[in-house]
């Protein structure tokens, strides 16, 4: 367990990292045009959210455009003559976004900004999202009964990793990794009692947050069909009954399903 917390921790902080130190590169124009006399750039830059540390990667054909940072009033008046910040001319330029501010962009080709070549983006400060969400309760069968951990709280370094990550990379990899380990099966009686998925009457679920509507008065039995994990309890035996009828709670065993 401790191996295994250690390695989400490392997954986390890893993504978290990496994540912080590229951000998220945007190809202007992208997907439908590029950096050309066809694309509308008040449009595009309203569909994108920009964040310090993000870049711009702008793609043209070199012997037709160029790509030349301006201030505001360059910007405004399609002059880049005494108003220019940088000159881009390869091609294939990218352009990082190191801080929070607004940003102007024209091609210095003659005509072509008053044709609309010319592109301002507004950055953010980086972005933080929400907090993760708390750990889940640990349960598991032990000599026929549900017991439950209760779930240790998020260590400072993984919270502190969790909230520089934009990427979303750890989240999508520490969940791959909880939900590979076990999943859901509804199993009549019979494929209860000796383990056997081949009973299974619901398909499998494995989100790690399932849902299972208990309609009707009757037995429900679920396994894990992860090999071994059922004979090692990781079953469950309940009974429906009805609203208001005061029932013990349900005794699970590896041996008695009545």
């Amino acid at each position: 367990m401790a191996a295994t917390r250690a390695l989400l921790l490392a997954v986390v902080s890893m993504a978290a990292l990496l994540g912080t130190a590229l951000g998220a590169s945007y190809t202007v124009g992208a997907p439908s045009g590029s950096w050309d006399l066809k694309t509308n750039y008040t449009r595009w830059a309203s569909g994108v959210k920009l964040y310090a540390g993000d870049q711009l990667r702008f793609q043209y054909i070199v012997a037709e455009h160029n790509v030349v940072e301006v201030t505001k009033s360059g910007y405004d008046a399609c002059n880049g003559s005494n108003n220019t910040v940088a000159t881009y001319q390869t091609g294939n330029d990218t352009i990082p976004l190191t801080a929070a501010g607004s940003r102007y962009f024209i091609c210095g080709v003659p005509g072509h900004c008053a044709a609309g070549m010319k592109l301002q983006v507004n950055v953010s400060s980086q972005q933080t999202p929400p907090p993760p969400p708390p750990p889940q309760q640990q349960c598991r069968m032990r000599k026929g009964k549900l017991r439950c951990n209760r779930p240790a709280s998020p260590s400072s370094s993984a919270s502190a990793a969790a909230a520089v990550d934009r990427s979303a990379v750890a989240w999508q990899r520490l969940a791959a990794v909880v939900v590979a380990a076990h999943d859901v099966v509804e199993v009549t009686k019979d494929g209860y009692l000796p383990c056997t998925e081949s009973k299974n009457i619901s398909g499998t679920l494995r989100t790690g947050q399932d849902t299972v509507g208990l309609y009707g008065l009757r037995m429900c039995y679920f396994m894990c069909s992860v090999q071994g994990h059922c004979a090692a309890s990781v079953k469950l035996l309940l009974r429906v009954v009805p609203p208001g009828c005061d029932s013990p709670s349900p005794v699970v065993t590896n041996r008695t399903a009545r």
